[in-house]
């Protein structure tokens, strides 16, 4: 009967090597793949992020563009009206200047 003890207890203690074992091999494959998982995440996240960021340029540049659309717009606007109004003005300093010379002159 020791005999058949000992034998169960190395049977015994090899299904506890292989457990073991095994359960080794199953926790490296887990962290394996929470390392794999934890690098997709992140790179998931700068990907994600820098899109956000191209986002985020853009809609600057497009919001700065109207504003300085608008400024441009206004400023066109003021410059015209100033070119108007030098334009009436012309018309009463050639007259003036006109009018200047031909008393000077004394013809009229």
């Amino acid at each position: 009967m020791a005999v058949e003890e000992i034998k169960a207890i190395k049977e015994a203690e090899k299904e506890a090597e292989k457990i073991l074992a095994d359960a080794k091999r199953k926790a490296a494959q887990i962290v394996k793949e929470a390392k794999e998982e934890a690098e997709n995440l992140i790179a998931d996240t700068i990907k994600n992020a820098e899109a956000e960021g191209r986002i985020l340029v853009q809609k600057a540049e497009e919001s700065s563009k109207k504003e300085v659309d608008g400024i441009k717009s206004e400023y066109e606007q003021k410059w015209k009206a100033m070119e108007q109004q030098a334009l009436k003005n012309m018309d009463k300093a050639v007259n003036f200047i006109v009018e200047r010379i031909v008393k000077s002159d004394g013809n009229y």
